[in-house]
């Protein structure tokens, strides 16, 4: 008679822990959890900003609001990211797994934030029958805004923790790959903030308990990854390169990468191209407003369009990130890397020429001026509401004239006719009374549109291969020890020039091109702002090539110094050799 066999839980915990508790490094895993977190923290970040937006639609807040939130968060990043790159440096693991499970947690006190109700989205009427948002306040809007400040805090510190500690910790255990990994981490950073306002953080409006379970869940899930997936005993491979355990003070790095000329030199380039790309992505809707009178709304065919893009620029990124590493690459090069960005920076200078300079006739445009926008005598009575106007072009047939909106064209109401819909009982329309929705140049600029979009493609993806270049010069310019402060302190450059004085000379731009100013905002652009924007940014990338071509030609002059005098240390030595 056999006894029955009983399970032997020793046994069976120490498979659980092998299970679950990874003993080895595996980085595409690794690569996978961060990706995720940096995801997900830049969509709490977007929430954050259209929390903001809302109350300042709501006229609770001034118009310039967003704009000083985004400086000043600009200067605390920069004063706080190095330092937040060095604190933990031998606890990594637990740092990026707590940031990310207390930033989960902290997502759920968006349940207590006091609502702004708002209605789905229309048009405005001339009768006054308002299709435009309902937009009602809360009770307590000091705890509304701290609660969005505590987000804006929240969810930038994660995001500095994940990236500093996690490309430094893939960079230890990985570093022949390392071009792949940061090149799409970036990315994923830089497309998050493209696609997230647009496609990905909607649900803000409509549903919120959505949007916070999505984040909520992501991070939590991210938080367990982290823990899983990076062991707690590392083991030593022939990949890890040594990494000097002394002198690891807070400013001896610093000082370190700051006495680093090829460093900050490409540090200042990297934050330029951050610079422009965010300038331009930024204002694209002002843009395209003010050069195509096109609005575009979101549906099928425009999201597919976003997702088009996005696997354009990651499948360029991941195929210099393959070209950068073995078999092809055995060692990273800077000198042919920034080669390859010199001639990636001329093109993405003709790019932003040529997207400002686009041709595209819009016909007239009734109540526009050179300089100013006047509501047409035609729907002066119709108590249209200025502060809440959204732009939304219809075309009167009768004149081929375009009207910023169905209420500044007199329309009444809207009917079906063969199936399009067309706005009814217009003022400015003598002759039918019917406006059509568009510009009437909306057919003929389509065309120049999709060249722009195509355009725009193309400088996503080379800002995201100028990037991967300058940060893998940086990465293999520094002492091992102070990686994460480097990141640190680039993400501090990038603060400080893209979201703060590249930010504050856009909004200049955008002030000085102003067409029609109302209540302390623009509402729209002149012809000279799609111009301006893009002579700016090419000026911006102008001087990251010139600070790339300065780098390159120093090192050709080192390297050539170096061989020069190298027969003359040899033939020094021959001398010591024979007088002994």
């Amino acid at each position: 008679m056999h006894r029955a066999r009983i399970p032997d839980c020793a046994r069976m915990k120490t498979g659980f822990k092998n299970w679950f508790f990874s003993k080895e490094v595996v980085v595409d895993k690794v690569r996978g959890c961060l990706m995720g977190a940096i995801i997900s923290v830049t969509l709490g970040e977007i929430c954050a900003y259209r929390f903001l937006r809302q109350d300042v639609i709501a006229g609770h807040l001034p118009s310039y609001m967003t704009d000083l939130f985004i400086v000043l968060l600009a200067v605390l990043e920069t004063t706080v990211a190095p330092f937040i790159g060095w604190v933990g440096q031998n606890r990594r693991r637990i740092m990026m797994a707590v940031a990310c499970l207390v930033t989960a947690l902290f997502t759920f006190l968006w349940f207590a934030l006091p609502k702004v109700h708002m209605s789905s989205e229309g048009v405005e009427f001339c009768d006054g029958a308002i299709k435009s948002p309902d937009i009602s306040s809360g009770p307590n809007i000091p705890l509304r805004l701290l609660i969005i400040i505590l987000t804006f805090i929240f969810f930038g510190v994660t995001r500095l923790i994940v990236f500093s500690h996690g490309i430094a910790y893939i960079d230890e255990h990985a570093p022949s790959k390392m071009a792949l990994h940061f090149g799409i981490l970036t990315t994923f950073r830089m497309l998050a903030f493209v696609v997230g306002h647009t496609m990905l953080t909607e649900s803000v409006e409509t549903n919120m308990t959505v949007q916070i379970l999505i984040i909520a869940i992501g991070l939590s899930i991210n938080s367990l990854q982290v823990i899983s997936n990076m062991p707690r005993e590392i083991p030593k491979t022939e990949d890890m390169p040594p990494i000097p355990r002394d002198d690891r003070r807070f400013f001896s790095s610093v000082g370190r990468i700051f006495s680093n000329t090829l460093v900050t030199s490409q540090m200042v380039a990297m934050a330029l191209t951050a610079s422009a790309i965010w300038g331009f992505a930024y204002h694209q809707e002002a843009f395209i407003e003010a050069k195509y009178n096109l609005h575009l709304e979101r549906n099928i065919a425009v999201n597919y369009a976003e997702i088009l893009r996005l696997h354009v620029v990651v499948f360029v990124i991941v195929f210099l990130g393959v070209i950068f590493g073995p078999p092809v690459m055995q060692t990273i090069k800077k000198k042919d890397l920034l080669s390859i960005t010199i001639k990636a920076y001329v093109l993405m200078i003709l790019a932003y020429v040529v997207v400002g300079m686009l041709p595209c006739t819009t016909g007239d445009v009734a109540g526009l001026q050179e300089k100013i926008y006047m509501q047409p005598q035609c729907s002066q009575t119709c108590g249209c509401d200025i502060e809440r106007l959204e732009i939304l072009p219809v075309c009167v047939a009768d004149q081929m004239i375009t009207y910023m909106s169905p209420c500044h064209a007199g329309c009444s109401g809207v009917e079906t006719i063969g199936g399009i819909q067309v706005y009814k009982n217009c003022t400015c329309a003598p002759l039918t009374g019917r406006a059509t929705r568009g510009s009437c140049s909306d057919y003929s600029c389509r065309g120049i549109f999709g060249l722009h979009e195509l355009l725009y493609t193309v400088m996503l993806s080379i800002s995201a291969l100028a990037i991967q270049a300058h940060g893998m010069v940086m990465l293999r310019s520094v002492d091992s020890r102070d990686k994460s402060v480097l990141v640190g302190m680039i993400s501090s450059a990038i603060a400080l020039f893209a979201f703060c004085c590249g930010h504050l000379l856009f909004l200049e731009v955008s002030d000085r091109t102003c067409n029609w100013y109302e209540n302390g905002r623009c509402r729209l652009q002149n012809k000279m702002f799609p111009f301006l924007i893009g002579v700016v940014c090419a000026a911006i990338i102008l001087f990251s090539l010139l600070i790339t071509i300065t780098t390159v030609v120093f090192m050709k002059k080192a390297a050539k110094r170096a061989m020069s005098e190298l027969p003359v240390e040899q033939e020094v030595g021959l001398a010591n050799n024979n007088g002994m």
